[in-house]
């Protein structure tokens, strides 16, 4: 992050911001997927519980809350993109697009999970800077998902390192069936042509 922003925001901030960018974008996905219910009791359910754990740092279990909201919330989206890419006939842009969000979702639940085992039993991770921020698990779930392991973020405890094990396997598989579907409706696709 650049040094000038960490200056003028704080990080909390720009966290908060960011996610409050997600969450509008998936009111937007699924308003227009037709599940209004969720646009419009999850999501602003979502939004008002990071604003308020934000403003009221002292209420204890206000964060506890916005991660399990948050979870379900990229629990809806990840399955709905995922039965969307299952359910296209052929291989398009949105197809793609929703394949890479599907992704990104799945890192993002594997931040909150991390994030979770940490609470339950402090200190799971050792983590040589900032501690206990969203993003510093969503940056561990991401390394760890795609399997490059820095190293720098490591998992202490047996319930961080099962936890590392399921995030690497789901990164995987995630990417080994989605390649594979995506060629075969592809090949499929031109076939047809």
């Amino acid at each position: 992050m650049s040094p000038v922003i960490e200056i003028v925001i704080s990080s909390g901030l720009v966290d908060l911001i960011m996610l409050n960018v997600i969450i509008i974008s998936s009111y937007y996905f699924f308003y227009h997927s037709g599940n209004k219910i969720v646009s419009f009791i999850l999501v602003p359910i979502s939004a008002l519980i990071t604003w308020l754990s934000y403003f009221l740092p002292d209420i204890n279990l206000l964060p506890t809350i916005e991660r399990i909201i948050m979870l379900l919330l990229f629990l809806f989206i990840t399955i709905h993109l995922i039965v969307k890419i299952f359910k296209s006939k052929s291989v398009d842009e949105n197809v793609i697009y929703a394949s890479i969000a599907g992704y990104i979702m799945i890192g993002l639940m594997a931040s909150i999970l991390c994030w979770v085992v940490n609470w339950l039993s402090p200190n799971s991770y050792n983590i040589p800077y900032e501690s206990g921020r969203i993003l510093d698990f969503a940056y561990y779930s991401f390394v760890t998902m795609s399997t490059l392991g820095y190293g720098d973020v490591t998992p202490i405890n047996e319930a961080s390192r099962s936890l590392a094990i399921f995030i690497t396997l789901i990164g995987q598989f995630y990417m080994t069936v989605l390649i594979a579907l995506l060629i075969g409706k592809f090949i499929s696709q031109k076939n047809q042509e």
